[in-house]
């Protein structure tokens, strides 16, 4: 299995892995590209609940990113040299 397949595999059952609250924002935010604020009201949650279900979300992700000895931060996935 190629690295970037892997990596797909990884984030993929972590996302199915997450808590069905945290799931359903990180797919209104990130896989449906809607801001805070446009979650928030296609959930019916107040923003602030949103935001935190986010950070909650992320913070798994990276978790098991890490754990599964995948790059974590903002520079993960980029060529440190080719920048």
């Amino acid at each position: 299995m190629t690295a970037p397949a892997r990596q797909r595999d990884v984030v993929a059952a972590a996302v199915e892995s997450l808590r069905p609250e945290l799931r359903q924002v990180l797919v209104e935010a990130y896989f449906k590209g809607r801001s805070a604020t446009e979650t928030a009201a296609a959930l019916g949650l107040p923003v602030r609940v949103v935001k935190v279900r986010i950070y909650h979300a992320l913070h798994e992700l990276r978790r098991v990113a890490a754990v599964e000895g995948l790059p974590v931060g903002p520079t993960a996935g980029r060529n440190p040299v080719a920048a």
